[in-house]
């Protein structure tokens, strides 16, 4: 569904930050995302652990290419390293 009052670089940021956090920090703790402790950087012991599967983005767009552009561009410079493109 489009939408405005969601920007595209910040649901690319929220997946970069919450995604790939580093695998053995323990299962989910109830952290309220509301929370400062909600942060990455803030989890403890009992937060999020990285999936074990790879994480799979699906984006299904009809836009200019320009915008398709640009999308790709947020992808590259947000996920850097952690997106595969493929050889």
């Amino acid at each position: 569904t489009p939408t405005s009052r969601v920007s595209f670089r910040l649901v690319v940021q929220t997946i970069s930050d919450f995604a790939f956090l580093p695998r053995g920090r323990g299962s989910h703790g109830g952290a309220c995302r509301d929370s400062p402790a909600s942060s990455p950087a803030n989890f403890g012991a009992k937060s999020l652990r990285a999936p074990e599967y790879p994480v799979i983005i699906s984006i299904e767009n009809h836009c200019p290419k320009p915008l398709q552009e640009r999308m790709a561009h947020i992808l590259t410079s947000t996920l850097g390293d952690k997106l595969y493109v493929g050889d």
